[in-house]
This record gives C-alpha cells, structure tokens and sequence, in this order.
C-alpha cells in the first residue's frame, strides 16, 4: 500500500504528458510513463490481496456484522458512517464543489506549474522539434534545432568532462553522469 500511496502521488505531482515526453521528465529514474504502470500494478496487487483477506476471513467479517447478545446481524453506527462519508465523497467530487474540487484543481496548478516555467529549459526548442523528446535527440539534431555550432557544443560538454560524437542521443551523453537530458541541454545552449 505504501508504493502505492508513494506512485499516486508522483503522479499526482507529474507534469502533463506532453511535458513529460518533450523533456524526458523522470523522478527516481522512472519515466511519468512508468511511474503509471507501476502505480497500475501495486493496485492489482492491493485489490488481490484484498480480495483474499476476505475470502480467508470470512466468517470473522460474518461474526463482526453480528449482534454480539443476539447473534443476529445488526446495523451499525460505524457501517451508516462509512457509507455517508463514501455518499458525500462521491457526490461532492462529482458535483465538483468544494472543498472536493480544491484536491483536483492542485493538481491541475500543479500540471499548470510545468508547463509555466519561466527558468531557460528546452523545452522551447523541444516543441518544434520533429525528433520526439530531448534525450532521444541526437546530438547533431539537437544542435541544428538550436543553431550552435556541434564544435562548441562539444567544447562545453568536455568542460563537464563529457565526450560525445555527433550521433550520440543527449540521454546516452547524459547516462555518464547523474545528468538529465534537459540539463545537459542547458549546458550546452548557455554553457552552465
């Protein structure tokens, strides 16, 4: 349950995809395209663990429902509860009122926030490119899009003591240090 209250919110987090792709976003070296089907999975897991905690503990469920004196089943303060809570959580996040739509539109400032960012990421130049994200880019592609020249390019990556040729993708440059392809592409356009 822990992987996946910890891959929800990653996701909840994310930039949209089509952020995500562009830049290679990753958190903990999982892709946002990863981080879902893990999520997807430790779900699958959680239901059939659930589904078997049930079925092994049925007649313990069964005596829980009973009235302990008449051993009849009897309805609960804590069962009318439950369902009432569950009733307002549906009605209200469908309804969209508050405070259940103020989860929702976090997310969304969230989603909003990524795709606003001011700082001097590539992303600019992704968006135009033909190529698909940044690291799949091949250094010489990279270059071309942003109009530097690949001599200085390779200048400003051995000053990072990085070797590279033309036809290396900037995630294959990236992999020989701790670097993410967008920051390896500051490096390169602005040289720090």
């Amino acid at each position: 349950m822990a992987g996946m209250t910890i891959s929800g919110i990653v996701l909840f987090l994310t930039p949209s995809g089509r952020i995500a792709n562009w830049t290679d976003w990753t958190y903990l070296r999982l892709t946002k395209h990863q981080w879902g089907a893990l999520h997807i999975w430790l779900s699958l897991i959680f239901l059939a663990a659930s589904f078997f905690h049930v079925y092994f503990n049925w007649h313990a469920i069964l005596n829980y429902l009973k009235d302990r004196r008449t051993k009849q089943f009897a309805l609960r303060l804590e069962w009318v509860l439950g369902v009432i809570i569950i009733v307002l959580v549906v009605m209200g996040t469908l309804s969209e009122s508050r405070p259940f739509s103020s989860l929702v539109n976090l997310k969304y400032k969230f989603r909003h926030y990524w795709e606003n960012d001011e700082r001097n990421d590539p992303v600019v130049y992704v968006e135009s490119s033909t190529h698909g994200g940044i690291g799949r880019m091949t250094l010489e592609q990279f270059c071309n899009d942003i109009g530097i020249h690949i001599g200085r390019a390779k200048e400003k990556l051995q000053r990072f003591g990085l070797e590279a040729d033309n036809n290396m993708t900037l995630r294959e440059i990236a992999n020989q240090t701790e670097l993410h392809p967008s920051e390896l592409a500051r490096i390169i356009e602005m040289g720090y």
